[in-house]
């Protein structure tokens, strides 16, 4: 019996200084925005930070900014799937074919805050009701704040857009504004504001920060604020990678996955949206338009038809935007 209790101590202090000794998983992180943009700095560093504060030493997560791993981000899940890197922001709007039924994020009047576009965007993904993701791991699933229209010259009333050129994010906006008697034109973000300096198109539809990280405010100094709907944004995983972890290190991500993170993003951010937007009301260059009254049911008017349309293509479209109300309601109510 002593021997026994012997052997067993010992076989207990080899496996106790094996776990101690472990290395600490390490996880890469890839992302195009810059290593100081907002996102970044102010949003996936300090949730890193508290995933791997939680996991005890079993994990490491490495962020490389600025697309370091890869600038090409429809390139960004053979390269997860090769093992470039572990984890990814994505942008799943650029993915039309592999997210089909994603696309009620971009109609207008719908979320009309970040936080309603992140909360309803992902409990809609928590109950199953948005396809595609299944071959990987989703840490956080949200819309972003709403897009605005944003235009070098004045406009109004939606007769002020006819014959203007506008960047599109998406084939519903596309459509909207050919419903709208512009011209969309695909122009990637990064170089909305050198095509708004060359007039090669005369608006574009944006976030606040979004204008103002990649220029195009300096031009665009018109601002029609309604909610054109927002984008899409993504931390996905490799889920084998995430599936054979350590269970202290599944728990850490799990505890800081899903809401937790996505409500963490939209707290972070709307300072930031709202900010931008406070300083161009305050700034006699620009010019803020916030439709009110009769303006407002001109451009409601003018929007519906576009809705509509889109609802017609597929039947599932309405039951989606049914679904995504209810969501944003809970979030208005406070749940």
């Amino acid at each position: 019996m002593k021997k026994l209790i012997i052997t067993m101590v010992g076989v207990f202090l080899i496996f106790s200084l094996n776990q101690v000794s472990a290395e600490p998983v390490k996880l890469k992180l890839s992302t195009v925005v810059p290593p100081k943009g907002h996102s970044v700095a102010e949003i996936i560093k300090p949730w890193s930070e508290k995933v791997v504060k939680a996991s005890e030493g079993t994990l490491d997560i490495e962020i490389y900014a600025g697309g370091v791993l890869g600038r090409a981000v429809k390139m960004y899940f053979q390269q997860m799937d090769k093992g470039v890197f572990d984890i990814c922001l994505l942008y799943p709007t650029y993915f039309g074919d592999r997210f089909p039924n994603i696309g009620f994020i971009h109609i207008p009047f719908m979320a009309e805050t970040y936080l309603e576009g992140a909360l309803g965007v992902q409990r809609m993904f928590d109950k199953g009701l948005i396809r595609g993701f299944e071959d990987v791991e989703v840490l956080m699933l949200l819309g972003t704040s709403p897009f605005y229209l944003n235009t070098i010259f004045p406009m109004q009333t939606p007769e002020d857009l006819k014959g203007h050129k506008c960047r599109s994010v998406s084939e519903f906006h596309s459509d909207l504004l050919s419903q709208l008697g512009m011209t969309p034109v695909n122009v990637p973000v990064n170089k909305s504001a050198e095509s708004l300096s060359r007039k090669l198109i005369e608006g574009t539809i944006e976030s606040p920060s979004s204008l103002t990280i990649f220029g195009g405010y300096k031009i665009a100094k018109n601002h029609l604020v309604l909610p054109l709907g927002s984008f899409g944004l993504a931390i996905l995983m490799n889920k084998q990678k995430y599936l054979n972890l350590p269970p202290k290190a599944k728990a850490a991500i799990d505890k800081y996955k899903g809401e937790w993170f996505s409500r963490f993003w939209a707290e972070q951010s709307t300072p930031l949206e709202n900010g931008y937007l406070e300083g161009w009301k305050k700034d006699p260059s620009h010019t803020v338009v916030i439709p009110t009254g009769e303006n407002l049911k001109k451009w409601k008017a003018a929007i519906q038809p576009s809705i509509e349309a889109w609802k017609k293509e597929k039947p599932e479209r309405a039951e989606m935007l049914n679904a995504y109300q209810k969501e944003l309601d809970r979030v208005r109510a406070g749940n």
